[in-house]
């Protein structure tokens, strides 16, 4: 059974003066900002953490590519890897108003939709969503972190992680 994360008024989990969800993500490192959100997550819902992984809608478009067409139900849309961000573009900013959940809510079923895809293909198309897994890490559009063991490890080494770099003099990093 899935658990979704119950977030009260104003992503506030557990009372003023508390950590909010939309803190948690206010650094370019994303090893850090997937602790804060593990360990929130986890101090929220009561159960451990293992990994956070983070993606683009460039992976969304590279996912869409392989697995075809996705209805959107609740927005009555259909989107594929050509209209995508056409259509996220459209959803996001019609009707739009501060407070407003639909965007988080169009992530949500686009995202929800590839996953059930992703699991649901055929053997014949994992050498083509390899790809695109592969080739998003590459490009970052698809970043892993993992609390603990060698896989957090693998990924630091391979560049996975989504970490900052570090850099001698000055540098420019946008955020």
């Amino acid at each position: 059974p899935r658990r979704r994360l119950r977030i009260k008024q104003k992503y506030q989990l557990f009372g003023p003066g508390d950590t909010s969800l939309i803190d948690t993500n206010i650094t370019p490192s994303f090893p850090t900002a997937a602790r804060d959100v593990a360990a929130l997550f986890s101090r929220a819902q009561g159960i451990p953490v293992h990994g956070v992984l983070g993606a683009t809608l460039n992976l969304a478009q590279e996912l869409l590519e392989v697995t075809g067409p996705l209805e959107l139900v609740e927005f009555e849309r259909t989107v594929d890897s050509e209209n995508l961000f056409a259509v996220a573009t459209e959803e996001v900013e019609k009707e739009f108003f501060p407070g407003t959940t639909k965007k988080k809510r169009l992530i949500q079923a686009l995202g929800e939709g590839l996953v059930e895809r992703v699991f649901a293909a055929s053997s014949s198309g994992y050498p083509q969503l390899g790809r695109a897994v592969w080739e998003s890490l590459n490009q970052r559009n698809l970043l892993l972190y993992f609390t603990q063991g060698e896989a957090a490890q693998a990924l630091t080494e391979a560049g996975w992680d989504g970490a900052i770099s570090a850099a001698r003099g000055d540098y420019l990093g946008v955020f």
